[in-house]
């Protein structure tokens, strides 16, 4: 699924305000944004930054989002923070836009579709990629399921659970 352009809107004029020109040149390379840093104000270039990261087959717009958003969702706001409300205010609205294409920002930098019913992406393409954290966030547990089904060894912890759910996949188990 690709980012929605009012979503694309909200989150550009947010990190806009909250970024620097070089912090947002920063954080949208660092998680692997194509090309160079588009011109213009911050928003202008948030917004068409997001807008490639639409049009790149390679990269999977929900997840690049939700990396991007993780450090301004996450923070733990101080009661001393004279903006605190307008930061929770900017939050909201960031939900706010998600929620209105039935996706739902989770702590950790993760953007679901919790009525999708369906994981974004198939085990083998999760697994074969050994994002780990995307298992848990996009198949709330459907592994578990799946090791279940499988007939693997019962697992005590998450990282068991991990690794019984990569062995499903012959060529994703990473060698020790």
């Amino acid at each position: 699924m690709k980012i929605p352009n009012n979503v694309i809107t909200v989150v550009s004029e947010t990190l806009g305000d909250y970024l620097t020109h070089g912090a947002m040149n920063s954080l949208f390379s660092e998680n692997g944004a194509p090309g160079q840093p588009p011109e213009g104000n911050k928003i202008l270039k948030c917004s068409a930054w997001l807008k490639l990261v639409n049009g790149t087959e390679t990269i999977d717009p929900l997840v690049f989002l939700g990396k991007i958003l993780e450090d301004y969702m996450d923070y733990e706001i101080p009661e001393s923070n004279f903006n605190i409300y307008e930061w929770q205010r900017k939050r909201d609205r960031i939900q706010t836009a998600l929620s209105r294409h039935q996706l739902e920002y989770e702590f950790g930098g993760v953007i679901v579709e919790p009525h999708a019913g369906l994981p974004t992406r198939s085990f083998r393409e999760i697994f074969k990629a050994r994002d780990l954290p995307a298992v848990e966030a996009e198949l709330n547990g459907e592994v578990v399921g799946a090791i279940g089904l499988s007939g693997a060894p019962t697992v005590q912890n998450d990282e068991d659970c991990a690794r019984a759910a990569l062995a499903l996949v012959p060529d994703a188990v990473p060698t020790e």
